[in-house]
């Protein structure tokens, strides 16, 4: 259709010139030679603008499809050096190798383990801050850990004593050494202990105000970082680019598409952990929103990935919080 009708504007263009002249001067054929002259002198300067504006024309799509071509070379060549990165990648933990892609599963997997990690710490946040709004389920567990199996016995009365024994306490420091009667230090508590927090801290991982949370994103991110700071520095600068030249692009829609069939749901995660636990604004960092290149977060297979299964609506919540807080 298209073709069509670029073809009709173009008999139009060749045709009017000519059928504007007949239209006024419609006679015969003269044998005058310097009317034909004029005649001439007409139809050249017509054709002659019209050949000027097709060649202006021609050279102007010459351009446009170097410049594609040209796009389109720095864009697959972009994506060919991420991939080589990733290929080339390699992870040696206790004698045992992760290369290429499942070195990108190992990553994600340290990130669940570390963020687990700081749910243990909610956990005891919530406790010692807040221990009136923690949920029942988490004090059973919490004292089928301190007290064995009588738990159940006392719950009642043992529940509302703890939360009058840290209330009482003036300050923060003095509930949280209060709190250490009951549960022992960071990270000296005892594993049926450290699991109810865990579970604690896990359950309201996205309830906490995300200014707090993002603390647990930074201390998740930079142990990682001390450990694979070198390929993940290069993986996420390189990724940026190729984002710019996406977002700068005509063609923004077609790479999107393609970097979005690219990446792998390994790759979605990680990126969203390394913005989310940037302490430093990432620029560049909001073209990877833009071209929907962290949408399959919203995904099961992106979601059972994430500390506590996040909600669609907590997924979305959190992408927008991370971009609000690098603006």
């Amino acid at each position: 259709m298209k073709n069509r009708l670029s073809a009709f504007a173009l008999a139009v263009i060749v045709l009017a010139p000519a059928i504007l002249y007949l239209s006024k001067f419609h006679g015969g054929l003269t044998d005058q030679h310097g009317r034909w002259g004029e005649v001439g002198s007409y139809f050249s300067g017509i054709y002659g603008s019209l050949a000027l504006l097709v060649l202006a024309y021609t050279t102007h799509l010459t351009q446009a499809q170097f410049r594609r071509q040209n796009e389109d070379s720095i864009f697959y060549k972009l994506f060919d050096s991420l991939q080589y990165r990733i290929q080339n990648s390699s992870i040696s933990i206790e004698g045992k190798e992760f290369s290429a892609h499942k070195s990108l599963k190992y990553i994600v997997d340290r990130f669940y383990g570390e963020l687990s990690g700081e749910a243990v710490e909610i956990g005891r946040m919530l406790f010692c801050t807040e221990p009136e709004k923690v949920a029942n389920v988490h004090y059973t567990k919490l004292f089928a850990a301190i007290n064995g199996p009588t738990w159940i016995e006392t719950f009642e009365e043992d529940r509302a004593a703890f939360i009058a024994d840290i209330t009482s306490q003036g300050h923060l420091n003095e509930r949280w050494e209060q709190l250490k009667n009951y549960i022992g230090s960071r990270d000296e508590e005892s594993q049926s202990i450290r699991e109810a927090l865990r579970a604690t801290g896990s359950v309201n991982f996205y309830k906490i105000p995300f200014k707090s949370r993002q603390k647990h994103y930074a201390a998740a991110l930079q142990r990682i970082l001390a450990e694979q700071g070198e390929f993940l520095d290069g993986y996420l600068s390189t990724i940026l680019y190729i984002a710019d030249t996406c977002a700068t692009s005509k063609n923004s829609l077609q790479y999107a598409r393609y970097a979005q069939s690219q990446l792998t749901r390994y790759e979605v995660v990680i990126l969203f952990y390394l913005l989310a636990g940037s302490e430093e604004k990432v620029v560049g960092a909001v073209n990877l929103k833009t071209l929907g290149l962290l949408n399959r977060l919203r995904t099961l297979d992106c979601q059972g990935l994430m500390i506590d299964f996040p909600s669609i609506e907590e997924i979305d919540k959190e992408i927008t919080a991370v971009f609000e807080a690098e603006a």
